[in-house]
């Protein structure tokens, strides 16, 4: 007797169980979730537009993931100078693309997927960190008004550290609804000839001057004057710097 009413009962409280479920659902369908009480507080009474707040770090490697997630991209390129961000490009996912590694070559490799960008090679049983993958993606820059611009723009902020003006980030596989964070930043150094004499004519630069007791000094300057090409000419004023020996090319802009 009692296993008949305990099969009843457990009947009987599956489906109260899923009508209270659904009396639930149905009172809170329509209100607003905790995040958006917060971004109308906001937007309201503080008068802050919440889209244009500063992102953390963890919250930029978290964003950028969703849109790698969004756009099928396996990784997202920074490209930027000291005046500011240039564009940005996204690598095609190709799927489980092997990686040489960078120490004997071979391709027997595993993408430790460790949210640092670390490959393992069984070969020679190293760790390694590939260099950065080309884009294959058309570049995208302020005035495409691409909708998760602004987004971008805000992880730049938060990512970007020192003179890594631009870097790049990694995909990290999203698994059981999770919010996962972007693999760590790997900057992207060009190679420039340190010597201003020995600059392009036409090109724009910043230089550093080392100063002892004190802070370095930077300006911006062009090869090519006024008057003649030979000249190194500082910007905006366009006056030719006369001692090249104290400065050094740090940037090409």
């Amino acid at each position: 007797m009692s296993s008949i009413f305990g099969g009843l009962g457990g009947s009987y409280a599956g489906r109260y169980d899923n009508d209270l479920q659904a009396k639930i659902d149905k009172a809170l369908a329509g209100k607003a979730s905790p995040q958006d009480k917060m971004q109308e507080f906001l937007k309201k009474d503080l008068g802050i537009d919440p889209g244009a707040l500063p992102m953390t770090a963890k919250q930029a490697r978290i964003r950028i993931n969703q849109i790698m997630q969004e756009r099928n991209a396996s990784a997202t390129t920074f490209t930027g100078n000291s005046l500011g961000i240039k564009h940005v490009e996204f690598t095609e996912n190709t799927g489980n693309q092997q990686l040489a590694c960078t120490t004997c070559g071979n391709q027997d490799t595993y993408d430790k997927n460790d949210g640092s960008g670390n490959w393992y090679c069984y070969d020679c049983e190293a760790d390694f960190t590939p260099p950065p993958r080309q884009p294959t993606g058309k570049p995208i820059t302020q005035n495409d008004k691409d909708k998760d611009w602004s987004d971008m723009m805000r992880c730049y902020k938060a990512l970007q550290k020192g003179e890594d003006y631009s870097f790049q980030v990694g995909w990290t596989y999203t698994y059981r609804g999770n919010d996962q964070e972007c693999g760590e930043p790997q900057p992207i150094h060009v190679e420039v000839e340190p010597d201003p004499r020995f600059l392009s004519i036409g090109l724009t630069v910043r230089l550093r001057k080392q100063v002892l007791n004190g802070p370095d000094e930077f300006v911006y300057a062009k090869k090519g004057g006024l008057f003649n090409d030979s000249d190194v000419v500082e910007l905006p004023s366009m006056q030719p710097i006369t001692d090249l020996s104290a400065w050094t090319v740090v940037e090409i802009l």
